[in-house]
């Protein structure tokens, strides 16, 4: 079916989606559940482009969308990572951008809570619902419909071995397809390139359309200043620039950066950074929908920030009786590395589709039989062997420093002072004598 161009084309595709079987049914049970306000005919462009005018995928997507959020109240998610402790995530509303787009930043290594990955995704709904609510608000307040978000996602902190979750790509590639077109722009700042070849072999997958809203830069070499140039305004540019130049300062790692928390003005001529966001958002009625503001209603700032996230080594696992936990742990790490690696060779030779996943099978399978025999040889070790293996991840004290012994003095004899009483046995006696 051809793409519907014309306002004529669009409107008879709108109707016909509106007028499925699916739909009808599916709108039968939002109003039942007092969930009905999210259709409309934005909404149902917005599936239309996504699935290029296809008339039933459009119809089939949106209905399972809209029985998705009757199921799952997206606009009432709450993050509970945050809730107990704001450092958990750091993905927020930052600023809005020349076309009207709620900008929001992320950076990776400012979370401390990285494990988790239901509860990121919640983290990401509960984010997309703030950008919603913030673009029917700047709607009404001042006519500007806008239909979709900036993503910038700070790569600094990133861990392969930490954050390379298989189950977390699955998820948010599921959730992110009931929000169709609101992505108008993601942008990657220094991306891994491990990571950065596995995107670009999922990239060659995406139409071009698709392909053109994602860009990868860097903070060292003048393209993320280039980039940003042409959708952000003046003030959101150097706060995203500013922004990121601080969360690289080795002063506010490990959960040391609460970003919710106006800034203390110090010099006049020269004040500090706000990590809140961009002064005219912050400035502007809509920042009450974002997280950052709602962080007041929590009232927790954490400055020990390992009693809330300790954090298990692998000997404290080993101690547990959990080898086998650990074991698949370090294999489902392992294979996703090899993924990714035949990932890089691919990107690298410029092979089609069909051959790349051919070349990254069979990486996985000797991965996996790598993994599978040092698996076999570590459980066979007795346990105090696969301790003292991991002997250099168990955290040592800093031992004090020795302090030579300081040379005293000999004391001094003490001056005799005579009390009182001496000198009133000293004036009755009359002889000028101490007795």
């Amino acid at each position: 079916m051809a793409r519907p161009t014309s306002c004529g084309e669009i409107a008879e595709a709108v109707s016909e989606v509106l007028r499925s079987q699916q739909i009808q049914d599916a709108l039968t049970l939002a109003r039942r559940s007092g969930d009905s306000g999210f259709v409309d005919n934005a909404c149902v462009q917005r599936y239309l482009r996504a699935y290029e005018g296809n008339v039933k995928k459009a119809a089939a997507a949106l209905a399972t969308t809209i029985k998705w959020r009757i199921k799952e109240r997206p606009a009432e998610i709450k993050c509970p990572a945050c809730a107990r402790c704001l450092l958990s995530h750091d993905m927020r509303i930052v600023g809005i951008d020349i076309l009207d787009r709620p900008v929001i930043y992320s950076c990776i290594g400012q979370a401390m809570d990285r494990e988790c990955v239901d509860e990121q995704v919640e983290h990401l709904i509960r984010t997309l619902e703030d950008g919603r609510a913030i673009m029917a608000a700047r709607a009404e307040r001042l006519g500007i419909h806008a239909e979709s978000c900036v993503w910038v996602i700070d790569f600094h902190g990133f861990s392969i071995l930490r954050d390379s979750n298989p189950k977390a790509g699955m998820l948010t590639a599921r959730m992110l397809a009931h929000y169709p077109e609101q992505m108008g722009r993601v942008l990657a700042i220094d991306m891994p390139h491990a990571l950065w070849g596995m995107c670009k072999l999922c990239q060659r997958c995406l139409n071009a359309r698709t392909q053109s809203k994602i860009a990868f830069v860097s903070s060292t070499n003048g393209t993320l200043q280039a980039d940003i140039e042409s959708w952000t305004t003046a003030s959101l540019q150097s706060w995203l620039l500013a922004e990121v130049r601080d969360n690289r300062r080795l002063e506010i790692q490990g959960g040391r950066k609460q970003y919710w928390l106006e800034p203390t003005v110090t010099c006049v001529q020269k004040p500090q950074h706000d990590p809140r966001g961009d002064i005219d958002f912050i400035s502007s009625p809509e920042y009450k929908f974002s997280l950052t503001c709602r962080a007041r209603e929590f009232q927790l700032s954490h400055p020990d920030v390992h009693k809330h996230f300790p954090g298990k080594q692998p000997h404290d696992v080993l101690e547990d009786g959990g080898s086998i936990k650990l074991l698949s742990l370090w294999w489902c790490k392992l294979v996703n590395l090899a993924v990714m690696v035949a990932a890089i060779a691919v990107a690298a030779s410029r092979v089609e589709v069909l051959p790349a996943v051919g070349a990254a099978v069979v990486v996985v399978a000797v991965g996996v039989v790598l993994v599978g025999a040092c698996g076999i040889a570590f459980l066979r070790q007795p346990l105090q062997q696969r301790k003292a293996s991991y002997s250099l991840h168990r955290p040592q004290p800093t031992p004090l420093p020795q302090l030579a012994p300081v040379e005293q003095d000999e004391p001094k004899p003490m001056l005799h002072v005579p009390r009182r009483a001496e000198v009133l046995k000293q004036r009755e006696c009359g002889c000028g004598c101490w007795e």
